[in-house]
């Protein structure tokens, strides 16, 4: 495609998150085909877990935006399983202290 249509915009769907750092290597623009479901489900979940709309939606962008630049950070990486694995690693603690503070402070907004 490039060859033949170098200014071609490509967009791809990425079937997880090995798949969406493959693509990304290669310059496509990358949907990744359950994450935007599983936020869904996960804010539908604290909804019923008695969080409100606003409260939701703001761990949910949280966890988005932390996601995002987990996945940009391993991109760095990704030919590197141990840095991948780190990365990961890191991450994880990153967001449990996230959302920790959220217990701690009472704090909602995004």
């Amino acid at each position: 495609m490039r060859r033949l249509y170098p200014g071609i915009r490509v967009i791809a769907r990425a079937r997880n998150r090995q798949h969406a750092l493959r693509l990304v290597g290669l310059g496509v623009e990358v949907v990744r085909e359950s994450f935007h479901s599983s936020l869904e489900m996960s804010r539908k979940s604290l909804l019923g877990l008695g969080l409100s709309a606003d409260q939701a939606d703001a761990r949910i962008k949280r966890f988005q935006r932390h996601d995002e630049e987990l996945l940009k950070a391993q991109q760095l990486v990704h030919d590197d399983k141990t840095a991948v694995i780190q990365t990961a690693r890191d991450a994880r603690a990153e967001l449990e202290t996230l959302f920790e503070s959220d217990v701690l402070d009472g704090s909602e907004k995004g």
